[in-house]
């Protein structure tokens, strides 16, 4: 599947304001939902998909793991959660929403652990949020990831998520 055209951010929408923003969407066609663990909407989010109709292989569904889902032994079960509010097997992206707070969880640890989310078929595609390559949490002695192998992975995800990002729209409800 490719990334639809349109899609629906719901950052910030909560309760009956994302349900019926999600089902709104879904009825105008939208195809792509990003939603987040921190947003704290991913049950209202699988609700309205579930109520929708929409056959779940048309939609793109992504979501992002939180700061404190990021050590090797929480980023699994986390996901798979968040698969359970979503009321869905796997996401067709996993991104990591932010890196870990003064570096405590290492780059090869949580993307070590994203690795083996997708080999497991909870995700088909993974990568990297709202991530700043320079502020030296990413590549540094510490990490096993050289340089030229996640600049790969970068260059292997970016027309997925890039793209993804780049026409991720919010539905405004009045």
């Amino acid at each position: 599947m490719t990334v639809p055209a349109l899609g629906l951010g719901t950052f910030r929408l909560k309760d009956q304001v994302v349900i019926d923003s999600v089902r709104t969407a879904l009825e105008l066609g939208y195809r792509a939902i990003d939603t987040a663990q921190i947003y704290g909407n991913e049950a209202e989010v699988g609700q309205a998909i579930a109520d929708s109709g929409v056959p779940r292989s048309e939609l793109f569904l992504t979501s992002k793991i939180w700061t404190e889902n990021l050590g090797a032994d929480k980023l699994i079960p986390s996901l798979k959660e968040s698969l359970s509010k979503l009321r869905t097997d796997y996401l067709d992206l996993t991104l990591i929403h932010w890196p870990s707070p003064k570096g405590a969880v290492p780059v090869a640890e949580f993307m070590g652990a994203l690795v083996e989310a997708q080999k497991q078929g909870l995700t088909r595609h993974i990568g990297v949020s709202t991530l700043s390559f320079g502020d030296g949490q990413w590549i540094n002695a510490r990490s096993t990831w050289s340089v030229r192998s996640f600049s790969r992975l970068v260059r292997r995800l970016a027309s997925s998520a890039s793209r993804l990002n780049s026409v991720i729209h919010t539905l405004v409800v009045r």
